[in-house]
């Protein structure tokens, strides 16, 4: 009687690193991420590709959601090594209290009543653009490979158009019981996304120049 053998099926993993590394770079972006879903050793695998594709050029902005993004990518090194672009996009968030960003990062539409000192909306502003430019600058500091900073609506990077801001989508309306915060700004959103990144890059002049 002849002896029967188990079938056996051929994983993924498996096969040559040539070959899966052929597979990773000729697969869509959603093949792409389900792959590195798929196991740790074809995450690992994939990984290099998965950096280069969806890291090279980021979109933030100046909002505290965003910028706290900017912050956790910068500071995991295996992801801040593959960015060469931030852009800060010029979605208009309103002119918010950074009193009240713990607010406004925990999704409350109602800002907690902290401070019965009305604050003038010129020091506002400043304190919020130094605020701003304070984390980006941080961010842009742990970023061995950037070349790229830049401000706007739209743009294109190596073929790929950048347009929605990381947590733009979460824009939340904002109501400030102490009147501190303001609601959209409109035209004037984009001169103060300017003034803020050019705050950030002159605190770190001296320490981007090798990389800019």
């Amino acid at each position: 009687m002849a002896s029967s053998t188990p079938n056996q099926t051929v994983g993924l993993d498996s096969l040559p690193a040539e070959l899966i590394t052929q597979i990773v770079v000729q697969s869509s972006d959603a093949a792409l991420k389900s792959l590195g879903a798929t196991s740790r050793s074809l995450r690992e695998k994939s990984f290099h590709t998965y950096g280069n594709r969806f890291f090279q050029a980021l979109k933030f902005c100046l909002y505290p959601n965003s910028l706290q993004a900017l912050i956790d990518i910068s500071y995991t090194p295996l992801l801040a090594r593959y960015i060469q672009c931030v852009a800060i996009g010029t979605e208009d968030v309103g002119l918010l209290d950074p009193i009240h960003d713990g607010d406004y990062q925990q999704g409350k539409a109602q800002h907690t009543a902290r401070s019965q000192n009305k604050t003038s909306g010129d020091d506002l502003l400043q304190v919020r653009m130094r605020a701003d430019s304070a984390v980006i600058s941080q961010a842009l500091m742990k970023l061995p490979n950037l070349k790229q900073v830049v401000i706007g609506d739209r743009f294109c990077f190596n073929g790929k158009t950048l347009r929605s801001s990381i947590g733009a989508n979460q824009l939340r309306p904002i109501v400030c019981p102490t009147g501190h915060c303001t609601t959209m700004l409109g035209s004037k959103w984009v001169l103060i996304a300017y003034h803020t990144v050019v705050l950030a890059l002159h605190q770190i002049a001296d320490q981007l120049n090798n990389n800019i």
